[in-house]
C-alpha cells in the first residue's frame, strides 16, 4: 500500500524543474551506479516501488521529516552535547545518494556530508528504519 506525503519546501529553478532538494536534504548522484536524480515539472513525485525514483523520494521524505522533527524540539544540540568530546553535532543540510553504494553497506561520509545508501542485497533507501539510522550519523559521529 502506498501513502501520499507532502515533500516540503522543494527548490525549483527558473525553468520550473523540481528536484529532491530542500532546506535540510539534497538528493545527488555521486556514487556507483551512475544515474540521473529524479526531476518533475510539478512538486509531485509519484513512483512505483520498482522505479529507482521511489528510493530517492522515500529517503528524501524520511530524512526531511526527521530533521524537521528534531528542529521542532527546539534543542540546542551544540550545547547539550558539548560535555562529551566524542560527539560532533552537525545540524546543517546533508546530501544523499539513493543508489550510491553498490558494493557495501550504507555509509555516511562526514567529509562529503553525504549518505551513500546501499543498493547491494536490498535497497536501504526503501527502508525507513535504515534511512533513520543513517540520518542519525551526521548528528552524532563517534571518533
Amino acid at each position: 500500500m502506498y501513502k501520499e506525503v507532502d515533500l516540503l519546501e522543494l527548490v525549483d529553478d527558473e525553468s520550473m524543474v523540481y528536484r529532491l532538494q530542500g532546506k535540510y536534504v539534497w538528493s545527488i548522484d555521486v556514487g556507483f551506479p551512475r544515474y540521473d536524480p529524479v526531476e518533475e515539472s510539478t512538486p509531485n513525485f509519484y513512483y512505483h516501488r520498482d522505479n529507482p525514483g521511489f528510493e530517492e523520494v522515500n529517503a528524501y521524505y524520511h530524512i526531511d521529516t526527521m530533521r524537521r522533527f528534531i528542529d521542532g524540539l527546539d534543542l540546542d544540540l551544540e550545547d547539550d552535547l558539548s560535555w562529551h568530546s566524542s560527539f560532533d553535532v552537525d545540524t546543517t543540510a546533508i546530501a544523499f545518494d539513493a543508489l550510491g553504494n553498490r558494493y557495501g553497506g550504507t555509509q555516511y561520509f562526514p567529509d562529503q556530508r553525504c549518505i551513500y545508501f546501499s543498493d547491494e542485497e536490498w535497497d536501504d533507501a526503501e527502508d525507513q528504519s535504515a534511512v533513520f539510522m543513517n540520518m542519525a550519523m551526521p548528528y552524532m559521529m563517534h571518533y
